[in-house]
């Protein structure tokens, strides 16, 4: 009753859809996420979900959900962008190649204050990161979560201390996901299945899953696998008040910019990779 009244406060001053919270088979509502602009619903579900150990996993992205890029190159709406427009502009083909020196030039932040302090506080729960960034991209990845004080490996919170990587066959494209000290990585493939074949490879069984993400079609994704299951899932979509999602022509200007001296740095200081990047069928390496 007490969590109840907590809920139904929450739905009152907060800036929350409280329809969203989707029990799987019993109670099925349908895709209906709760879209949240700051963390304080999800840590309240966090917190009102203590459970006995090892029955709640809780599951964050990274990008624009954890961390934000300090600068725009490297950040979600350059992706975004440089995806949009790659021909059109003539960009440097292999996106996801200039991205990873993107990601290892750049830094990033936590999305809101204390953030870091709040995410290392949850006890007693295993924790996942799940982000849609290669295995390539581990070691920049790893290094700005702990930069700013993320500790997401704490033993005591791994969902499994194995190493674990499976491959994900999508429409058009194989794909391989990987997990390794409580951060999976699965390279733009479907966030759901990844998950669920992680947990069932695993034999993990949670009774409730509670996952925060930027992307609507990931926590659509992950609804779809858990449909049917025994996991109550709770889809947390993270908007951000502290987020940009659109490039203004500004920024546009400073990414055509950009792109031209990366491919100019390329051509004069690193020719073999420039040539790589530059044939008529590009070797790409993410």
């Amino acid at each position: 009753m007490s969590r109840l009244i907590s809920f139904l406060f929450l739905c009152m001053v907060l800036p929350v859809s409280c329809a969203g919270a989707i029990s799987s088979p019993n109670g099925q509502t349908g895709f209906n996420p709760i879209e949240v602009d700051n963390f304080d619903p999800v840590f309240l579900e966090i917190n009102s979900s203590q459970t006995k150990l090892n029955e709640l996993l809780i599951v964050f992205d990274i990008d624009d959900t954890l961390l934000t890029a300090e600068q725009l190159l490297g950040s979600e709406r350059w992706v975004q962008w440089y995806k949009n427009n790659q021909t059109k502009l003539e960009l440097l083909p292999c996106r996801f190649d200039v991205a990873s020196m993107h990601y290892e030039i750049g830094t990033m932040v936590p999305t809101e204050p204390n953030l870091n302090d709040r995410f290392n506080e949850i006890q007693n729960n295993h924790v996942l990161l799940l982000t849609a960034r290669s295995n390539k991209q581990r070691s920049a990845t790893e290094r700005e979560l702990l930069r700013n004080k993320y500790y997401f490996s704490k033993n005591d919170r791994l969902p499994s201390q194995n190493d674990w990587s499976a491959i994900i066959q999508s429409e058009n494209r194989r794909t391989k996901i990987v997990y390794r000290a409580g951060l999976m990585m699965v390279a733009g493939a479907d966030k759901g299945k990844a998950l669920m074949e992680f947990l069932k490879h695993n034999n993990l069984n949670y009774k409730k899953i509670i996952f925060a993400d930027d992307k609507l079609h990931n926590l659509k994704n992950a609804y779809m696998a858990f449909e049917n299951s025994e996991t109550k899932l709770v889809n947390f979509y993270f908007s951000g008040k502290n987020i940009k999602k659109e490039m203004g022509q500004n920024e546009i200007d400073i990414a055509i910019a950009a792109n031209n001296w990366i491919r100019d740095a390329l051509k004069r200081f690193f020719m073999p990779r420039y040539n790589y990047l530059t044939t008529p069928e590009p070797e790409c390496f993410y």
